[in-house]
């Protein structure tokens, strides 16, 4: 067993990505492509800190039901690494196909390390898991 030395854990890396290529089930966008980002972990904090409300720092039920349009802005990404989207894109990603968004908010957990429980404990739709507690501030 070789043990991770601190130079090769700080590290910088390539950021990890997956491709996901739209289903037919969603015809206008069949065959399509989106490239999603795995998050470092200040982004994730943001993220996470973006579901909460800014003035209390407490769960904010509308923030939590954007969860995955969220998550898109955080993680889609052009193929040299830009974001492709910002906060002011949020209304607009409400409109679009939630299978659009599940697709997204899914490998964009896979990547940053995040369970289906994480993504549903952000979203205020479970009740919290046991274990660490520590918060993003």
């Amino acid at each position: 067993m070789t043990i991770l030395t601190r130079a090769e854990l700080l590290k910088q890396r390539p950021r990890r990505t997956k491709r996901i290529t739209l289903p037919e089930s969603i015809p206008e966008l069949a065959g399509k492509v989106i490239i999603v980002q795995a998050m470092t972990a200040r982004e994730r904090a943001n993220y996470e800190r973006s579901l909460l409300n800014p003035k209390t720092g407490e769960p904010d039920m509308k923030r939590a039901m954007q969860a995955r349009e969220r998550m898109a802005i955080a993680c889609v990404v052009d193929e040299d690494g830009n974001r492709m989207l910002t906060p002011a894109d949020l209304e607009a990603l409400n409109k679009i196909d939630v299978a659009v968004l599940a697709l997204i908010a899914t490998a964009a957990m896979e990547l940053s390390t995040g369970s289906d429980d994480d993504y549903e404990e952000m979203a205020g739709n479970s009740e919290p898991t046991t274990g660490d507690d520590s918060a993003c501030a």
